[in-house]
């Protein structure tokens, strides 16, 4: 099962050329239901700066919608009173 890898995120309000990144994760594979699914941010803070800002994280949300499927008969024709063999319509 493969790792969705690439989530769309923010980071805003970096000072200073500050050091601080952050990864991003959610629970949901490749192979995942459709449904919803919660990303989640965490801080990298590498030389120690997190405490100069008062932090705010948020998880975003991860939607995963149905595939289309399309199913459509073909159609056919049968002559009036003969058995039930159907030829393919021209």
């Amino acid at each position: 099962m493969a790792i969705l890898t690439e989530l769309y995120r923010t980071i805003t309000g970096i000072k200073n050329a500050d050091n601080i990144t952050a990864t991003f994760a959610s629970a949901a594979l490749v192979t995942s239901p459709a449904g919803t699914s919660s990303i989640v941010p965490t801080l990298v803070d590498p030389t120690a700066k997190l405490s100069n800002y008062a932090v705010t994280a948020l998880n975003g949300i991860l939607t995963i919608n149905p595939a289309p499927l399309t199913v459509t008969g073909t159609n056919a024709t049968r002559t009036m009173a003969t058995p039930t063999r159907l030829s393919p319509a021209r």
